[in-house]
Parts: C-alpha cells; sequence; structure tokens
C-alpha cells in the first residue's frame, strides 16, 4: 500500500519538470491592449469543468470556438 503512494509520488516529480518545459510558456504574462493577460488566455485556451453551469452554457449554446476566434454552429 505505502510502496503505491510513494512510487506514484515518484513517478509524479520525475516528469513534472517535463511538463513545465512544455506548458510553462503558456503561462507567461503579455500585455495585449493594455491589458495584462497570461499566453494561454491570449491564445485562447479554456478549462473549464465539467460539471459547472459554465460547461452546461457552452453546450445549450450549441457553438464551438475556433482558433479565428468565429463560432461555429455544431448542432
Amino acid at each position: 500500500w505505502t510502496g503505491k503512494i510513494v512510487n506514484g509520488a515518484f513517478f509524479g516529480l520525475l516528469f513534472y519538470p517535463g511538463n513545465w518545459a512544455i506548458f510553462g510558456p503558456t503561462h507567461l504574462p503579455t500585455v495585449v491592449e493594455g491589458t495584462l493577460l497570461s499566453m494561454a488566455d491570449y491564445m485562447g485556451h479554456l478549462y473549464v469543468r465539467t460539471g459547472t453551469p459554465e460547461y452546461v452554457r457552452h453546450i445549450e449554446q450549441g457553438s464551438l470556438r475556433t482558433f479565428g476566434g468565429h463560432t461555429t454552429v455544431i448542432a
């Protein structure tokens, strides 16, 4: 039982620096039209949890965001 916990923690700590090398640049601050944003915000990345009302609104809206900033009807 404790071996699983220790091995799981070791596995996570082993690959954590590699993930930051990939995803770290999206956390860099940038100023866009006088507003301080992260690069992830500027690129339009959304982290929406599926159990929140925001996710339900996206589904009820029936549209999908594209990289061009336009909306595409999906159903």
